[in-house]
């Protein structure tokens, strides 16, 4: 008995430590709200310079590549909130590009628009088979790419505080696997109480030990 409380005691202290760590942490929100950040790929250099304008003029922060092969070279040490990619394009097209990003680390779910003047069916449906989120047809409207953007940008973090919340779920129904598994998961959330949790945690193993251990008494 004494050794369960002690564990029930450090599972609620672990509960209060990634709490607090939680809420001091910056909304992610907010953060993609202010500047979402934005790899756009496109071999025509105007429509390039002039897609870019208009997104930064519109608080996006956006690196740009003329072609398939320098934005993979990017995106193997920087990940984007999203990427806008030309289908039509030599070398790698935009689908050819599409599909070796998906394969790269982290990037399976980054969304991803494909952005040509293409509108027929074979093309949308290529597309989605190389792992785009969604198409897009050119347009000089501009408000319209935005709209487009923000809302992927929306499903998106939708998407990662759903996997989030299930991963705390899963933690909050397995408080043992929680107070005592020694490879912690890696979590911007929990980094900050990690280390003395672990901590304390040997110390409270020891005393588990030392109050379950039956005592031989000489007579």
């Amino acid at each position: 008995m004494p050794g369960r409380r002690l564990k029930l005691g450090l599972c609620l202290w672990v509960h209060d430590a990634i709490a607090v760590t939680a809420a001091s942490a910056p909304s992610e929100d907010t953060l993609l709200e202010a500047s979402p950040s934005v790899l756009l790929v496109d071999d025509d250099e105007v429509n390039l310079m002039v897609t870019a304008m208009a997104l930064r003029g519109r608080g996006f922060v956006v690196t740009q590549f003329s072609t398939g092969r320098a934005a993979l070279g990017y995106l193997r040490t920087t990940i984007p909130d999203i990427v806008v990619l030309d289908a039509l394009m030599p070398d790698l097209d935009g689908f050819v590009t599409c599909e070796r990003l998906r394969a790269l680390p982290a990037l399976e779910h980054v969304p991803v628009l494909m952005l040509t003047g293409l509108d027929d069916d074979d093309s949308i449906n290529r597309a989605y088979r190389a792992g785009a989120t969604d198409f897009f047809v050119k347009t000089p409207q501009w408000s319209l790419l935005e709209g487009r953007l923000r809302y992927l940008l929306r499903a998106s973090r939708t998407r990662q505080e759903l996997l989030r919340s299930r991963a705390r779920l899963a933690r909050a129904l397995d408080p043992t696997a929680l107070c005592w598994q020694r490879t912690w998961p890696s979590n911007s959330l929990m980094d900050g109480a990690v280390s003395s949790i672990w901590r304390a945690s040997l110390t409270v193993r020891a005393l588990v030990s030392a109050a379950t251990t039956p005592v031989s008494c000489r007579t």
